[in-house]
């Protein structure tokens, strides 16, 4: 009879493929894209695929995020996002992830020149943590061995954001393909939390501005921008992190279910 073909090197492959060894790896907190003054959808439900920079760790190193999210709108008045940003790290030949939870909300506050503009308050949420704990056993003469653990990373991170972006239509507003602008002052506060190394312990307050590009195709909706933000000095680990001005871009398209935004 022939042999079955054992799984075990399968397995044994797959296994090392998805395992990441354990390292420190910062927490991110994104500059996501919030997609300008209009909720979209304005009236339903879609969902999107982002990516967009970010600022990680105590290092306050730039980075980048992707995710998904789900949205909802109603009345073309307010729209709620859920999203989770994530990082690809390659350690030792393995991608290794770290994300954080989303939540963003925006609500349409006027409607200048004749329903042509939009201008909107819009507010996020996203926090996260990262548990990292490395064991090994240590061997002595005459004795059991003794399993060892050492925390490598215990981080907690939290951010609030504002934003206050006013959009205006280029295009005809019963036009099947609509191209709009939009720009406005954003806020980042956040938060690290560090129980390992206490000088990875600090609060932040980012602010700069926003702009990008909105376009609006039959079903999808698609969003180029970009914040320009300061961010304030801090010392860590011996050296000098930030002080400097970031560029964050952000990219977005969106497939929603019922009608376009209504101008």
């Amino acid at each position: 009879m022939p042999r079955t073909p054992s799984l075990l090197p399968l397995l044994l492959l797959a296994s090392a493929a998805c395992y990441a060894p354990p390292v420190r790896l910062p927490l991110p907190v994104p500059f996501s894209p919030i997609g300008g003054a209009t909720p979209v959808p304005g009236n339903g439900v879609g969902a999107s695929l982002e990516r967009a920079g970010t600022i990680r760790g105590p290092e306050l190193a730039r980075g980048e995020v992707m995710g998904w999210g789900l949205g909802v709108g109603a009345g073309d008045r307010i729209g709620i996002w859920l999203s989770n940003p994530q990082t690809q790290d390659q350690v030792l030949e393995t991608t290794a992830h770290t994300d954080v939870q989303q939540i963003r909300a925006k609500a349409v506050l006027a409607r200048p020149l004749g329903r042509r503009a939009a201008f909107a308050l819009y507010v996020g949420h996203a926090f996260g943590n990262r548990l990292v704990v490395e064991e090994d056993y240590v061997y002595e003469p005459n004795a059991l061995p003794v399993l060892v653990r050492d925390t490598l990373q215990n981080d907690a991170v939290w951010s609030w954001e504002l934003a206050a972006p006013a959009e205006v239509l280029l295009s005809d507003p019963a036009a099947g393909a609509r191209a709009s602008i939009f720009l406005g002052p954003r806020v980042v506060f956040m938060q690290h939390d560090d129980r390992v190394r206490p000088d990875g312990t600090f609060r932040l307050t980012m602010a700069g501005a926003l702009g990008g590009l909105h376009i609006s195709v039959d079903r999808y909706e698609f969003f180029l921008e970009a914040t320009l933000a300061y961010l304030p000095r801090r010392a860590y680990n011996g050296a000098t992190a930030g002080g400097r001005v970031s560029v964050m871009p952000a990219v977005g398209l969106i497939v929603r279910v019922g009608p376009p935004f209504g101008w």
